[in-house]
């Protein structure tokens, strides 16, 4: 049997139409699925950056506090723990503080303070943060060289800490505060 012209203009016309709204499907989900993944990686940057200028100024707050620490320190009398209790009484996440200053050839901890309630809280001595010093010990160069570094001073199995170490302007101390990570966790 013969199909009439008309018969076959339709055919062409509807799988010129079939084909056409397949090929409008099929971009549309792909530009659908390229769009969606662009707005994912725009939002994840978005969400890293606004994290990241978080601890920025979370660090840069903690670091002026220290550095005006340092000044009160050294106008108090040797042993004298009211100015770190005045400063960092509110702040529960700093488990302990140091003033290291540099001699002609070595830097040697010259102030220490720890807080047996915060220590205890964490399940730290002032045994245990030694040994964290030791296994980590702090990076003198850069503290120089950055002014301001914050370094992870963790060891292993149970002592989890960060360490924010400033370089005081003008002389040759460094403040180092231990803070429990919760603080750039959150």
């Amino acid at each position: 049997m013969r199909l009439s012209i008309r018969y076959k203009v339709l055919a062409l016309v509807a799988s010129i139409l079939l084909l056409a709204m397949v090929s409008y499907v099929i971009f549309a989900v792909r530009l659908f699925t390229r769009d969606k993944l662009a707005y994912v990686y725009d939002l994840n940057a978005t969400i890293t950056r606004t994290l990241a200028e978080e601890v920025d100024l979370t660090v840069a707050a903690l670091a002026d506090k220290l550095i005006y620490f340092a000044a009160e320190q050294s106008g108090a009398k040797k042993g004298d723990e009211r100015p770190a209790r005045r400063l960092f009484g509110g702040d529960r996440d700093l488990v302990a503080l140091e003033i290291w200053r540099r001699s002609e050839t070595k830097w040697e901890r010259v102030w220490v303070w720890h807080d047996p309630k915060r220590l205890g809280a964490v399940d730290l001595t002032p045994a245990a943060l030694r040994e964290a010093r030791q296994i980590r010990p702090l990076p003198f160069a850069a503290i120089e060289a950055d002014g301001v570094v914050l370094v992870n001073s963790s060891a292993p199995p149970d002592i989890a800490l960060l360490t924010l170490a400033v370089a005081v302007p003008g002389s040759a101390e460094v403040v180092v505060a231990d803070v429990r990570p919760e603080r750039f966790l959150r």
